[in-house]
């Protein structure tokens, strides 16, 4: 009889060390319990960048002045309900009507504003000008074990790798969360980050927490999502595959037998 319950409760406390060992690797802020702080780095807004879309909007009290500065009253198939659509050259710049080439890579939304409403008011050109700006199609790439892979399109000003989890849905529970990767192309170069998810720590001091346009975020899968893909044909022709099943077979031979003896 006591052997017998040394082996039921040996068998419950490794069903329990397995059920903690699981949750430690889907919880995340693990290191942040009720109470505590953590620092978040600067803000880090959005940029624009060669290739980027974006949408800017000129009004005015005299609307017949303020027109001639939005392509849409010209007669342009680059508009939008927003504004008119510019897109970045090669060189950071785009065609501004009236104004011309203007220089606008590396700015946030907000300096773009104002960058177009002193340029009016110092040529004189309107007073007391509105300008509205606004991104059009700037997004992030998220691949792998999310809820769903898709692009996800940025609104604001900054955007953070919390708003990408909640955008996608979060992760699907076969997601490994400790090591999730951040792809950032600078000037051709890509860069791969590892974040963990677990850690608050790691989650808001990494520098890809305040993500940027273009980013890419992959989820792996974890071992057991990934040992599903194998075709069970390929599976029953390897050694390994064998080695397993006998193994497996006799393990469960010596509980049999052990739990013969036990009840004699």
């Amino acid at each position: 009889m006591m052997k017998r319950f040394v082996y039921f409760f040996s068998l419950a406390v490794l069903i329990a060390l397995a059920s903690c060992s699981g949750q430690k690797r889907i919880v995340y802020f693990q290191d942040l319990p009720p109470g505590d702080r953590d620092t978040i780095q600067d803000t880090v807004l959005i940029r624009l960048q060669v290739s980027d879309k974006v949408n800017i909007h000129v009004a005015a009290r005299d609307a017949e002045i303020s027109n001639l500065f939005n392509l849409s009253s010209l007669g342009s198939i680059a508009s939008t309900a927003s504004g008119s659509s510019y897109v970045i050259d090669s060189h950071g710049d785009i065609s501004f009507p009236i104004l011309g080439k203007l220089h606008i890579a590396g700015m946030t939304r907000e300096e773009l504003t104002e960058y177009i409403v002193k340029t009016l008011e110092d040529r004189q050109l309107i007073k007391d000008p509105v300008v509205t700006v606004e991104f059009n199609d700037l997004s992030v790439t998220v691949l792998g074990e999310s809820t769903a892979s898709k692009r996800l399109y940025i609104t604001k000003d900054y955007y953070t790798l919390l708003d990408a989890m909640a955008d996608m849905g979060d992760l699907q529970i076969s997601g490994v969360r400790e090591t999730v990767k951040v792809l950032r192309n600078t000037d051709g170069i890509v860069t791969a980050y590892n974040v963990d998810l677990t850690s608050a720590q790691d989650i808001f001091g990494s520098p890809v927490y305040y993500l940027q346009q273009n980013d890419v975020i992959y989820i792996a899968p974890n071992k057991k999502k990934s040992r599903g893909y194998y075709d069970n044909a390929t599976m029953l022709i390897t050694p390994s595959f064998w080695l397993g099943l006998v193994s497996s077979g006799l393990s469960l031979a010596s509980v049999v037998i052990a739990l013969t003896r036990t009840s004699k």
